[in-house]
């Protein structure tokens, strides 16, 4: 069976004491068998100043799929796709700069 896009490195980023419950709305990855994920609104721009720790580079408006059970102290595990579903980015981000968002709808495939 086919994996959500992320799931090796999400796998990889769990720090101890990194648990916290999912938010209400959380999504599973696409084949419905992965953690749960919220999809998030960059709010604010974030531009770390060495990804030392894993920080993810944010822009306004951008779409950040959350693990909402990779949370630790104000931060939050997430990656980026594009078009295809594929994984653009990944890495800790500020979790006060991102606002719950609806995903955009999944395209059906012929």
């Amino acid at each position: 069976a086919a994996s959500w896009p992320g799931a090796a490195q999400a796998g990889a980023a769990v720090r101890p004491g990194a648990q916290s419950k999912a938010a209400s709305g959380a999504r599973t990855g696409p084949a419905h068998d992965g953690p749960q994920f919220v999809p998030r609104r960059v709010a604010e721009a974030y531009s770390p100043k060495t990804a030392s720790h894993g920080e993810m580079e944010l822009s306004v408006g951008e779409l950040v799929y959350c693990f909402e059970t990779l949370a630790n102290k104000g931060w939050v595990f997430g990656f980026t796709c594009d078009a295809n579903h594929a994984v653009q980015k990944k890495g800790w981000a500020p979790a006060a700069l991102l606002a719950v968002a609806e995903a955009e709808p999944e395209v059906a495939h012929a």
